[in-house]
């Protein structure tokens, strides 16, 4: 009986040996799995962050180029204002020029051919209506009046206003503006190469 005991004593160690080994084995796969699993999901985390990190990185150089663009923009806006205050300070002394008294009346004599109507006003400045050498225009009248002081050009309009071609130096700067604009922008670009 005592055989009996022992063998099933051995036998139960044996068969507990086996089934500990089993769970060894199986706790080893879940572990092994596990690390996998707990690897796969850190590198997936790792790509993440990159590509969010990435993101931001180039939102972060779109915000700061778009930024540069604005000041440059500012600056350009500053530098076009500065040159044309200096040139509308200076225009007294242009004045002064034979080239400003031809291109004057070339422009007023375009504008006053331009407006279609008979009566045709030219409304320039005290200083500009002596330099003003208009020629006749077949079946217009001309009528030239004394606008402000500080008028610098011409304005040329039918009699009731309604039709007006605007050739103050004023005008012709706002309307160059853009130009002027696009310029200053392409030589501060070039500056900063």
């Amino acid at each position: 009986m005592q055989r009996i005991i022992e063998r099933i004593k051995s036998n139960t160690r044996a068969r507990v040996r086996a089934i500990k080994r089993e769970q060894e084995s199986e706790i080893e796969k879940i572990l092994k799995e596990a690390r996998a699993e707990a690897v796969k999901k850190k590198l997936a985390l790792l790509e993440k962050a990159a590509k969010e990190a990435e993101t931001e990185k180039k939102r972060i150089v779109s915000i700061a180029r778009l930024t540069a663009r604005k000041e440059e923009a500012m600056l350009a806006d500053s530098l076009l204002e500065e040159i044309i205050s200096e040139v509308s300070e200076s225009l007294e002394g242009l004045r002064k020029e034979k080239a400003y008294a031809k291109k004057l009346t070339a422009v007023v004599q375009k504008a006053v051919e331009e407006i279609p109507a008979s009566n045709v006003v030219v409304e320039a400045s005290p200083q500009d209506s002596k330099l003003l050498k208009l020629k006749r225009v077949k079946g217009k009248t001309i009528q030239l009046k004394n606008a402000g002081a500080s008028m610098t050009g011409a304005v040329v309009k039918n009699q009731d206003g309604s039709v007006k071609i605007n050739c103050t130096f004023k005008a012709i700067l706002e309307e160059k503006k853009p130009e002027l604009k696009k310029e200053l922008m392409a030589e501060i670009e070039e500056k900063k190469e």
